[in-house]
């Protein structure tokens, strides 16, 4: 862990549970403009990861004044289901903090509702960060309509099963070889099997063996 920017290039990834729900926390290379070529590589996988994430965790500097970097990522994840960490407020007066967030010049005025203060060294907020990080996702917040997917590896067969059909489609009304056409959706069934339990493979058991601790 170092204190200059830039260092971060390896997405970390960390599994744990708050209050029986379980969360697959990915920790990515800061989000700024750079010339270096391996951390711009770093800087578009998060981008990519955090297009794909039920949830976005956007983490400020409480103690150092709104810079136009943190503006531009506040307006990049408009669209996203996010929360905004403001981080380091043992270094802040807690009055600062308030005005600093209601001030109508301050990038933070509108997102009042999304904002957890919290302080990484302290633990001061952090329950408060838990809670939002499960509100969405908590009984009576999902659509009833539809379905939660709370496992990373669904989530992702879904994702591959969903891109193979989606791709014979495209076959299809390009005129393509039936053969051809049902290479996508004999995938796509197959990713449908390794949720079901229908299909396994070797490295299907080595993944989910690896969320198990066996001890003692």
């Amino acid at each position: 862990v170092t204190d200059i920017a830039g260092t971060t290039r390896d997405q970390l990834h960390e599994r744990f549970t708050i209050n029986d729900i379980p969360i697959s926390l990915i920790d990515t290379a800061g989000l700024r403009e750079t010339t270096d070529v391996v951390e711009s590589i770093g800087v578009e996988r998060s981008r990519a990861t955090m297009a794909d994430a039920d949830l976005v965790i956007l983490m400020l500097d409480a103690s150092v004044q709104t810079s136009d970097e943190d503006r531009q990522l506040i307006e990049s994840i408009k669209g996203l289901n996010y929360i905004v960490a403001l981080n380091k407020i043992d270094k802040v007066p807690s009055t600062d903090i308030d005005r600093m967030i209601a001030a109508e010049n301050s990038s933070l005025a509108y997102l009042r509702d999304k904002i957890v203060p919290i302080s990484a060294k302290t633990g001061e907020g952090l329950e408060d960060l838990k809670a939002s990080i499960i509100e969405p996702f908590s009984p009576g917040a999902v659509d009833s309509n539809g379905f939660l997917i709370t496992d990373a590896r669904h989530h992702d067969l879904l994702l591959r099963a969903r891109d193979e059909v989606l791709g014979s489609i495209r076959l299809i009304e390009e005129r393509a070889s039936e053969e051809i056409t049902l290479v996508g959706l004999h995938n796509a069934l197959r990713y449908l099997g390794e949720i079901t339990g229908e299909t396994t493979t070797e490295d299907m058991l080595t993944r989910i063996f690896s969320t198990f601790c066996i001890g003692k």
